[in-house]
């Protein structure tokens, strides 16, 4: 019986310890997501402009995979292109590498790219939202 209570209070401690490390882990992903998005909008941003964007909002948020351990950030912007048509992109990027897995735009709910790169893949052009959608999904668990 005192067996059985100190293995039941081991595994109680391990699953604490191990959801207290998740935390953390998921506490540095977020960490390294915003300087991920901090650097990718300073470079972005400034293209953008250039090209006659307006409007530009963008928002983030972090994912972190314990199955591939990797951190991804998922970017979306919205913003008003030069011909005034509302546009958005979304874009999936490994936080730490920034190896970008996926990539969709619009324009007036007109898709214009999509594409996904699964790391050591060759690029591939994808055909919908749903398909670009489906593909992040796998990254974001």
């Amino acid at each position: 019986m005192v067996v059985a209570a100190l293995a039941a209070g081991a595994i109680f401690l391990g699953s604490g310890l191990v959801e207290a490390q998740s935390l953390d882990d998921q506490a540095k992903c977020a960490a390294q997501a915003r300087l991920a998005f901090n650097e990718i909008e300073t470079r972005t941003r400034p293209e953008m402009l250039k090209y006659l964007n307006t409007d530009i909002s963008s928002t983030f948020a972090s994912y972190l995979n314990t199955r591939l351990h990797r951190c991804f950030i998922m970017i979306e912007r919205s913003f008003t292109d030069m011909n005034r048509k509302i546009s958005s992109q979304v874009d999936l990027t490994d936080a730490i590498s920034r190896h970008g897995y996926a990539f969709w735009t619009d324009t007036g709910g007109t898709m214009l790219t999509c594409d996904i790169s699964p790391p050591g893949k060759a690029r591939v052009l994808c055909a919908s939202r749903e398909e670009f959608d489906a593909f992040t999904a796998k990254y974001m668990e």
